[in-house]
């Protein structure tokens, strides 16, 4: 058995705030944006932390939806790849996350993402 690449990953889970959650119920289609929404946060996150111009992170996510109308609850599940793939055959790990970091995915999510929903939601507290 060859094993392609031995290499470590996190489970990452996108909650939606529950002021959003109703958009989600009613308009379906909404969530494979969620699921771009989800992979260009990854994405971002990885590069900026690996800074090589031709790293190419790693990740397969699902959209997951239970409840009903008082409860639905849309979210993500990502398992994503530690670090980037560089140049088809090395992989370099990314650091682990600070505050800093946190703070650059959740304004990606607010300002780049959800401003189709209109100025209302970028005030969620």
């Amino acid at each position: 058995m060859t094993v392609i690449y031995n290499l470590k990953v996190t489970k990452w889970v996108f909650s939606i705030p529950k002021r959003l959650r109703i958009y989600f119920l009613y308009n379906r289609k909404l969530l494979a944006k969620l699921s771009i929404c989800g992979w260009k946060v990854i994405s971002a996150y990885l590069k900026s932390a690996v800074r090589h111009d031709g790293a190419v992170p790693g990740a397969s996510n699902a959209v997951q939806t239970y409840g009903d109308f008082q409860n639905f609850n849309p979210h993500l599940h990502a398992i994503v790849s530690d670090g980037c793939f560089i140049d088809d055959k090395d992989f370099r790990m990314a650091p682990g996350f600070t505050r800093d970091l946190q703070v650059m995915i959740i304004q990606t999510l607010r300002f780049q993402y959800l401003t189709p929903f209109g100025a209302d939601i970028l005030k969620l507290s």
